[in-house]
């Protein structure tokens, strides 16, 4: 795949009639296959060319913003059970006021795709095949992914989330949910929030298969870019960050680094939306696999 990265390029700017608006804006890719094109009032169409006139490609149009916030999903590796981490992940940023829900899958199990289906089919999620032929290590493949959904939900969607399947951005001091907080951030020039992180041990191996409500009771545990905009340091939040301590060589290899940041506590989700999630969870649960069984 040719990298485009650096290449000087024109935007193209079309009013509602696909008639060219000039001049165009000079550009250059950045990074790989990404151009960045000014705001212009009157547009409603744009293209790219090589050169200021002449040929280019059809003019496509410039989405209306149809969520205010959205989060993209870090891809999904490994055939082991997610059902119910996935259920956790998506309810909880539902709570905290994410509508949609962009799902990278590279590999996932036959069963938690039963529930990714549900999501898909109520319009709260969508689903993208990331399979990466090149040969990278993980760290690059999850660049790229950040790219791609960053470049995906631009005028899809005001803000997004950029989070792992194992994070959760939970607020510590701030009382109301995420969505209300990035609304009181009138200052245009923001483009990131960005939280501290919090790491919480798991010990518990997750469930094969879904079972009952209560089952979900008994296993439930007890970072956001502008699609417009520097970076600005909160801690108002923070992102829980699950670790499967019995998951790979995790133990072996990082529990002793994370020792080193402090003393180990009790830790709680927060009590005004457990229920609320346990809620949640158990009924899409129920919704997805009932019968199954």
């Amino acid at each position: 795949m040719k990298s485009f990265n650096r290449n000087t390029i024109y935007c193209r700017y079309f009013d509602q009639q696909r008639s060219e608006i000039v001049p165009p804006f000079k550009t250059v890719v950045f990074p790989e296959f990404t151009a960045l094109c000014l705001r212009r009032e009157g547009v409603k169409h744009i293209s790219l060319s090589d050169a200021p006139t002449g040929y280019y490609e059809y003019p496509v149009n410039i989405p209306v913003t149809t969520h205010y916030f959205s989060a993209c999903l870090a891809p999904l590796y490994g055939m082991e059970p997610k059902w119910l981490l996935l259920a956790e992940f998506i309810e909880h940023h539902k709570i905290q006021g994410v509508t949609h829900f962009y799902i990278y899958v590279n590999e996932l199990d036959e069963y938690s795709w039963i529930l990714l289906d549900n999501y898909v089919r109520s319009g709260e999620a969508e689903v993208i095949a990331f399979l990466d032929y090149f040969s990278r290590d993980d760290r690059l493949s999850q660049l790229l992914q950040l790219q791609e959904c960053l470049t995906r939900s631009r005028g899809h969607s005001q803000w997004v989330a950029m989070v792992d399947l194992d994070e959760r951005l939970t607020p510590t001091e701030y009382r109301g949910t995420l969505s209300d907080f990035l609304q009181t951030i009138f200052n245009e020039t923001i483009a990131e929030l960005s939280f501290r992180q919090q790491f919480i041990l798991r010990n518990e191996t997750l469930p094969q298969k879904y079972i009952s409500k209560s089952q979900v009771g008994e296993n439930l545990s007890k970072c956001y870019n502008s699609n417009k905009k520097v970076v600005l340091s909160l801690l108002k939040y923070s992102f829980r960050h699950y670790r499967d301590i019995h998951r790979g060589n995790w133990k072996e290899r990082w529990l002793s680094d994370v020792e080193e940041f402090g003393e180990f506590s009790i830790t709680d989700y927060p009590a005004k939306h457990m229920n609320t999630l346990r809620e949640n969870v158990q009924q899409r649960l129920h919704s997805a696999y009932v019968g199954m069984h």
